[in-house]
């Protein structure tokens, strides 16, 4: 770390908890003068969990960040469990917490959440199915959207999606293909319209047909 006078550390997620693995983090190095990422490590200390704790007692003295936290890891808790007993029973413990009297009222308000999907939310961890590969889909329109600052022509969208995900719409069947939108009037197909016809020309003089000389 040549020329590097004072060092700062931060650390973040980089891969979620599932039910095979453990939350993943990662540490980096940062020049505090210049803000340039110095180096960047796996793991975390449990040095950071002592300057949460610090944080927490300094800028929360009445415990009311510390207990959404503390809802938030028991929510987590659920989904980190080895059957469906177990992950009603941690449910049924972040339900309880968000409950008490002395709980916030966005707790609460999380309670009631988590009470009316409760029974959809207890069969998604009996069962294992889930939403995610639906949610990942959207995220990349969210992105094809943004990439081309919005549409407004719907086929030309669709379009754009399938051939972003991996779909090749000249194999789609005849009543999946998007017809072009054509307008309802252009050019082109306007008619030609050609000025209205006049009188018939009258006959020329008989010295202008024989080229000026009378006969």
């Amino acid at each position: 770390m040549a020329g590097v006078e004072e060092v700062g550390f931060d650390e973040t997620v980089m891969a979620s908890a599932s039910r095979r693995r453990r939350r993943r983090f990662i540490t980096a190095a940062v020049d505090a003068d210049t803000g340039r990422v110095v180096d960047v490590f796996e793991g975390r200390d449990a040095a950071g969990w002592d300057r949460l704790q610090q944080a927490l007692d300094a800028g929360d003295p009445y415990d009311e960040v510390a207990d959404c936290w503390q809802a938030k890891e028991k929510v987590r808790a659920v989904f980190k469990t080895g059957g469906p007993d177990q992950a009603a029973a941690r449910l049924h413990d972040a339900i309880d917490w968000c409950e008490a009297p002395e709980a916030a009222p966005e707790l609460h308000r999380l309670a009631r959440t988590l009470k009316s999907w409760q029974t959809e939310i207890q069969t998604s961890i009996a069962t294992g199915a889930h939403n995610g590969r639906t949610e990942a889909a959207n995220a990349k329109i969210e992105d094809i959207k943004r990439s081309a600052r919005g549409f407004r022509n719907f086929n030309n969208y669709r379009l754009r999606i399938l051939l972003a995900t991996g779909q090749n719409p000249a194999t789609l069947n005849p009543s999946q293909k998007s017809e072009p939108d054509v307008p309802a009037s252009t050019r082109r197909a306007k008619p030609v319209r050609f000025p209205p016809a006049g009188p018939p020309p009258e006959p020329s003089p008989p010295w202008i047909r024989s080229k000026g000389r009378c006969s």
